[in-house]
């Protein structure tokens, strides 16, 4: 049996992750129809900055939160990530050239940078060691089936109604999971 406090930690995540689900695999598409300057290099680019930020801020992170209050700095991170994150889709929005998307994708290499470590050690303190690996294999098919699902309804949302409505189903979405970390978080700080 899986804790209260775990499946709001999975919900949460699979909601924040689930948002970026929905336009990864059309970003590219995005870049091209609406800001200028863009091209398949422009694209590229603005993958490795999100990719190679997510790595850097995530070490960097994961390293701070365990010298001192372990607990506090993981909540905080947890909270703080998933605020970035949830801004992201506006900065999209609002977009009209590559240098604002290679800015948003250094702030969503942050958000999630700070979601992963803080993610995996609360998730650590709440699931019994011997239990650990199959919840985490559970959790991992699950989020892989929900991003799968958000990649198709993305493409569906786009074709049919447009990015604009694309991105702000994105901060919607983003903006519940951080509901959900933030109660966590209050959670924390009550007991």
């Amino acid at each position: 049996m899986m804790p209260t406090r775990f499946r709001i930690l999975m919900v949460s995540d699979i909601l924040i992750a689930g948002s970026y689900g929905l336009i990864m695999p059309i970003l590219p598409l995005f870049m091209v129809e609406r800001v200028s300057g863009t091209n398949l290099q422009t694209v590229a680019v603005a993958q490795a900055i999100y990719l190679l930020s997510q790595a850097g801020f995530s070490w960097v992170f994961g390293s701070y939160q365990q010298h001192k209050q372990l607990a506090k700095r993981s909540h905080g991170g947890l909270v703080v990530g998933s605020i970035i994150v949830t801004l992201v889709p506006i900065i999209y929005l609002f977009s009209r050239d590559i240098s604002q998307i290679f800015l948003a994708q250094l702030l969503l290499g942050l958000g999630f940078g700070l979601i992963y470590p803080a993610w995996t050690w609360m998730a650590k303190e709440e699931i019994q060691e011997q239990h650990l690996k199959s919840v985490k294999k559970i959790y991992d098919v699950v989020l892989s089936l929900a991003l799968a699902f958000m990649a198709v309804a993305g493409g569906f949302v786009a074709y049919r109604y447009g990015f604009h409505q694309l991105l702000m189903l994105m901060s919607a979405l983003g903006l519940c999971g951080t509901v959900l970390a933030i109660s966590l978080w209050y959670d924390h700080i009550k007991s």
